[in-house]
């Protein structure tokens, strides 16, 4: 085998694990690294420091991420012909059914881990992981409409497991995680009616909660920032911009169109799907000890 052949090799496998475990973007299905940012965002947020016990919690929801991710993904396909990157190789026969199921469930070996952290924050992280088994391995749970609400609940949970990793949560902490997630039910909808077909009424529905949250959001912000801490302004000047980008998405808004145009570009800017630089903020006057 010639060097060539083998970084081929090498570079082949590395691709199906990365896009097995949902690491990296296969055709329409997005990744979830992304999502560690609101672990970085309890660690900022509580502002205090130790190595090993931030990398073992970090190893931990990185496991449980791979394995909600990839169990999401053999589930919708057997039970719901879903189109993903397992459901492929299953198909092509180029890998058994059997072993990707097994292939699944190998990331649970992190779940030992838990035996070395904080027990509040062992629980989180245990309620993180049976509320992500439930939801990926129950595709009818997907049906229910209002299905969309658990992986934004998820999200504060997240946070919450990272903060109490460190330091108790405090009162602004948890305002601070209601905006995550007020952020992350936001996104959620987007998502939803981008992937879906709705009847009119429903999707009538989810647009117009697309615009109420922003401004439930804005309302909360200016709250906390004279209730709690006025870092909180933060959050207020996202909610207008992104209030002002989607008071004119309607149930007829067709969103492929609509992410090739130079509008939704100036959706992104401000960090419209997943609030990375609103929250982005939030961590660094954290780690600054300025929230």
């Amino acid at each position: 085998m010639t060097i060539i052949s083998f970084m081929k090799d090498v570079s082949a496998k590395l691709d199906f694990f990365l896009c097995f475990y949902r690491i990296k973007k296969w055709r329409k299905k997005g990744s979830w690294p992304k999502l560690l940012g609101y672990t970085l965002l309890g660690y900022g947020i509580a502002a205090h420091f130790e190595v090993f016990t931030i990398l073992i919690n970090t190893i931990l929801i990185i496991g449980i991420f791979m394995y909600a991710f990839s169990v999401n993904d053999f589930f919708d396909f057997l039970l719901l012909n879903d189109e993903n990157f397992i459901g492929e190789k299953i198909k092509t026969a180029e890998i058994a059914k059997e072993m990707a199921f097994i292939y699944c469930h190998l990331p649970l070996i992190s779940l030992i881990l838990l035996l070395l952290i904080k027990r509040d924050s062992a629980l989180l992280a245990l309620s993180f992981f049976l509320i992500a088994m439930m939801y990926s391995t129950l595709p009818w749970f997907k049906d229910i409409r209002t299905s969309f609400v658990i992986p934004a609940i998820v999200i504060p949970i997240n946070f919450a497991q990272a903060h109490t990793l460190l330091n108790p949560m405090s009162a602004t902490s948890l305002m601070l995680a209601v905006l995550v997630f007020l952020n992350a039910f936001r996104g959620e909808v987007l998502g939803v009616i981008r992937r879906r077909e709705w009847t009119a009424n429903y999707k009538r529905k989810l647009t117009y909660s697309l615009k109420v949250v922003p401004l439930f959001s804005l309302i909360l912000s200016l709250t906390f920032a004279i209730l709690g801490d006025y870092v909180f302004i933060i959050t207020s000047f996202f909610s207008i911009a992104r209030y002002t980008g989607l008071k004119n998405i309607s149930e007829e808004t067709n969103f492929s169109e609509l992410e090739k145009t130079a509008y939704w570009r100036r959706l992104r800017l401000f960090g419209l799907p997943e609030g990375m630089y609103e929250f982005g903020l939030y961590a660094i006057l954290g780690l600054l000890h300025l929230f």
